[in-house]
């Protein structure tokens, strides 16, 4: 089961990694199921996924451009679900405000998840002048959210640096 905040027909690197992994995943044999917030995925992505589940989200206040998975329990629910219909193995889930999510269901139904962390939101939060303490709970939250996770991995080693210098548990490179 794989979630991401990040995919097509939204653009960046992010969606890009991750419409190649699905793809990458399926052609290894594996069944793909997502879960998005994105109302229509394109169709390179759907063709290759098993099943789609769609997360209501709404635009944090301090990151205006990003939307992210909203903390409810009708979310919460729609998790739990997609993980019992899919029988998921292992929850791939990037790491964004809504991990709590993820982690109560991967807990509840005993799944492994794996976090990949894709953007520095620490430096990048820094450069966009936000308050102070937005910077700081963004950079408290990272730890804290791969504390939770049985893996976590990011994309580069220069960044992996980065983060284990913060205290990011369980990294690998991929």
């Amino acid at each position: 089961l794989i979630y991401s905040h990040s995919l097509p027909p939204w653009v960046d690197g992010v969606s890009t990694r991750f419409r190649a992994h699905i793809r990458m995943l399926k052609e290894e044999g594996h069944r793909v199921h997502l879960l998005t917030i994105e109302q229509q995925l394109c169709e390179s992505v759907k063709k290759n996924a098993a099943s789609a589940a769609v997360l209501d989200s709404t635009c944090l206040y301090w990151y205006p451009a990003k939307r992210f998975p909203d903390l409810t329990w009708k979310n919460l629910a729609t998790v739990y679900a997609a993980c019992v219909r899919s029988r998921a193995q292992v929850m791939h889930v990037t790491m964004c405000p809504s991990l709590p999510l993820f982690f109560i269901c991967s807990y509840l139904l005993n799944i492994p998840v794996v976090v990949s962390v894709h953007t520095d939101s620490v430096t990048l939060l820094g450069k966009c002048n936000q308050p102070w303490w937005v910077v700081r709970l963004v950079k408290m939250m990272e730890p804290l959210g791969t504390w939770f996770a049985d893996a976590t991995y990011t994309v580069s080693p220069s960044y992996a640096g980065i983060l284990m210098q913060r205290g990011i548990k369980c990294l690998d490179v991929t």
